[in-house]
């Protein structure tokens, strides 16, 4: 197959609807025509199999049979049956690996065993563009699982268990079986083991530093934005699920925890969300106290809701032509679609070396339309970012709906290289949107070139949220489960001041929330700009807090001063108060903030006697700070942080606290393994 360049300016003309001065090179259309055809065949097979539980048992046996059969005979098929195959496969094509598959193709006989990592002496043999491949098998089997779930809950599929062989260096196959026993199992042989070691991407994450103790006296005010953005807990997901550790600076601990909902309740009275401070010891050091400030904004009936005008704005560049990206992009604002009433207004902006307008605002009872739209699109050419989102917007102003939810909605990568590129001037551009009353979401996809700190600063600067989808799973999350909470702001510039006793706490740390961090004059500086917080939609802090008399050594020491004493200082006003709660926010359609003020003190309640709700949070706050390498977890291990979830997950609507322990231990195993790893490279 000739090579297929992403810049090729036709595939743009295609993805704007624009006429091909040139056809395709028809043996590379033939070859993706075949690819998607193969897999709507391969949906049929998993139907009929799903199905075969409601036969009689004779026809069972015949199903089986004629499965066995079509399965086994490799002439039968120009492709293995498992999408992911067609995937690895297609991306070999592209790349010229097809020497190196053959070669590896008769390597020695399989050896069964769970994904594991590359030894480092092979890891730099191996070309970035296979670990693309390997991350996209994964993808594939997870959506493949979920498609079986959705096609009857009863079904054997439900369970089904991936299992990965690897023979050294060469070759992995995969083999799938079901909770009754059923083989699934497919025998590749062409598909080659991926190293796992991040280097291999373009990805890119804003280095953390992690807040450090404060002292009270010095510091008595903390103060930070809000955040409801889930996007770090879905990429860590997809790090984890795939095989390897996430980069430290991936994991954004307030955007673990605020993953989760929480039992608060919601306000009873004008103010849109409620205040709720509570505290416990910390289960990673048990002298210290855990305090958790939980808002509970209020929610609102579908019915209730505003009219949506809301412009996709999609990336079409060729960086997108992954399954994981554009193809899940569509699947996933189909979802949204069917969500929509005939009051809401529709459009479709696409870019790549240009921007152009895919589809009209369009009411979203034209459901076909509208889908039509999304579905033709096609990936190809580079990314021209900037001129979208100038579009989108415009679109957005001429439909404007007063008192509505206008809303941009950015699916891409962030992988932006054609136009306006800089994250700065892209920011600023945004920033100025923003006034319009337009607000902004982003939604990443995809690995390999995941440009994760753009896409943030970028929904931070846009009054909007930030998400990242790795599945059709996360995708109905956030656009089925929590639709409201996604389009609908009911606060916006939401800042928390926190003032300290230092009669009562000797210093404190606040967990998470670096990147958004305040500086203390900004709390009453209402042209500084903060998180929004949705319909429905929780969020939680935690600050870890040293009593007073045992923060000798919690903080940074320095130089005795000159001019001040602190003894003096120390003393202040007596007061039972470990702390208080101070809060800002704004209206949505308004410029000027109210305040909200909750002291706490604290009850001194042990960590066991604490809810669910708050020994979940701490565990997932323990994860976060043990796959960052945190120094304030030295004692503490994945296993103890397994212990902490484990009886805290009750209350586990979605399954997702279920999910969240998995991914604990398989965090658990990748460090095991490498500890393993090293142990062994320190014996040669």
């Amino acid at each position: 197959m000739k090579h297929l360049d992403p810049n090729d300016p036709r595939f743009t003309a295609k993805a704007l609807g624009e006429e091909e001065t040139h056809p395709i090179d028809p043996e590379a259309k033939e070859a993706f025509e075949s690819l998607k055809a193969f897999t709507h065949e391969l949906k049929r097979d998993l139907q009929q199999r799903a199905g075969a539980e409601s036969l009689t048992e004779s026809q069972q046996s015949a199903v089986e049979k004629a499965f066995v059969e079509r399965t086994s005979q490799p002439n039968d098929r120009k492709f293995l049956a498992f999408p992911f195959w067609q995937s690895a496969i297609a991306a070999t094509l592209l790349v010229g690996l097809t020497g190196m598959v053959t070669w590896t193709a008769f390597k020695a006989s399989w050896q069964q065993s769970s994904i594991t990592l590359f030894e480092p002496e092979r890891q730099s043999q191996v070309s970035p563009a296979l670990e693309e491949v390997y991350e996209l098998s994964i993808f594939s089997i997870e959506s493949l699982k979920e498609e079986a779930v959705d096609l009857e809950p009863s079904n054997a599929l439900a369970s089904t268990q991936l299992r990965v062989q690897d023979v050294p260096g060469s070759i992995a196959g995969v083999s799938l079986s079901a909770d009754d026993g059923r083989n699934l199992s497919r025998s590749p042989q062409d598909f080659r083991r991926i190293p796992t070691d991040s280097a291999f991407t373009r990805e890119a994450y804003d280095r953390i530093t992690e807040n450090e103790f404060k002292n009270p006296v010095d510091h008595p005010l903390s103060t930070f934005s809000i955040d409801v953005d889930t996007a770090s807990y879905a990429n860590v997901r997809r790090f984890l699920n795939g095989g390897r550790l996430p980069p430290p600076d991936a994991v954004r601990i307030e955007e673990l925890i605020n993953y989760f909902p929480y039992d608060y309740a919601g306000p009873d009275g004008e103010t849109p969300f409620a205040v709720h401070v509570d505290a416990a010891s910390a289960p990673w050091k048990p002298e210290h106290r855990l305090v958790r400030i939980g808002l509970q904004g209020e929610t609102v009936d579908l019915s209730d809701r505003p009219d949506a005008n809301l412009v996709f704005l999609i990336d079409v560049s060729g960086s997108m032509s992954s399954p994981n990206k554009l193809e899940l992009v569509q699947r996933s604002m189909n979802l949204l679609v069917e969500q929509m009433e005939g009051r809401d207004r529709i459009a479709v902006v696409v870019y790549a070396g240009a921007s152009g307008l895919a589809l009209p605002s369009t009411t979203a009872n034209n459901q076909e339309t509208i889908k039509h739209a999304i579905n033709n699109l096609q990936s190809g050419g580079s990314t021209n970012g900037g001129a979208g989102i100038e579009l989108a917007y415009s679109v957005a102003r001429q439909h404007f709906i007063e008192g509505g939810i206008n809303r941009v909605i950015l699916c891409t990568d962030g992988d932006f290289n054609v136009g306006t590129t800089d994250r700065g001037s892209l920011s600023r551009l945004i920033e100025e949107k923003a006034k319009t009353g337009v607000f902004f979401s982003v939604l990443g996809f995809g690995m390999g070139n995941y440009q994760d700190a753009a896409m943030e600063e970028l929904s931070n600067k846009g009054n909007g949220n930030f998400g990242y989808v790795d599945s059709i799973k996360e995708a109905r999350k956030v656009f089925v489960d929590q639709m409201l909470g996604t389009l609908m702001t009911i606060a916006k510039d939401v800042k928390i001041q926190v003032e300290f006793n230092p009669a009562l706490v000797g210093s404190y740390r606040l967990i998470g929330y670096e990147n958004r961090m305040l500086a203390k004059e900004d709390f009453n500086d209402d042209t500084k700009d903060a998180g929004e917080i949705g319909a429905g939609h929780s969020v939680t802090a935690l600050y870890e807090i040293v009593p007073a008399g045992l923060a000798a050594n919690s903080t940074p020491s320095v130089d005795p001063l000159k001019y001040q004493n602190p003894a003096v200082r120390k003393t202040g006003v007596e007061s039972d108060e470990m702390l208080t709660v101070k809060l800002r926010y704004k209206q949505p359609d308004a410029d000027d903030s109210q305040l909200i003020e909750k002291p706490f003190v604290d009850p001194g309640a042990a960590f066991a006697a604490a809810s669910d709700d708050f020994r979940f949070a701490a565990s997932v706050a323990a994860f976060g700070m043990l796959l960052r390498n945190s120094q304030y977890t030295e004692a503490m291990t994945f296993d103890e942080a397994l212990d902490l979830a484990r009886p805290a997950k009750a209350r586990d609507p979605g399954g997702f606290r279920s999910e969240f322990i998995e991914l604990i231990e398989k965090a658990r195993q990748l460090i095991g393994q490498g500890r393993l790893q090293r142990r062994h490279q320190g014996r040669r």
